[in-house]
């Protein structure tokens, strides 16, 4: 399945699509899209982030590391699921 570009994204708004686990081959339904992606593509592209300085924008990737590592374990199942991974490879 090619990726979706930004100018499918509202063609595509609220679908969802079949993934492959590579491990077993099942098919996982995966939502691609919401009103909220679509938001915040356009708050990326015509929002304060372009306007923002390095140390602005680094402080809210910093939050967004932290929160990743908050849920280490949630992200490692999907991975392991989306991959087919152990899941101890996935940590």
């Amino acid at each position: 399945m090619p990726p979706c570009s930004r100018q499918c994204l509202s063609k595509q708004l609220d679908k969802w699509v079949a993934s492959r686990l590579s491990a077993t081959q099942d098919q996982l339904l995966v939502h691609l899209t919401s009103e909220k992606d679509i938001v915040c593509l356009q708050a990326f592209d015509h929002g304060p982030w372009p306007r923002m300085t390095g140390r602005e924008r680094g402080a809210i990737l910093y939050k967004f590391a932290d929160l990743m590592e908050q849920n280490t374990h949630e992200l490692a199942i999907l991975e392991s699921l989306d991959n087919g991974k152990p899941l101890s490879a996935s940590k």
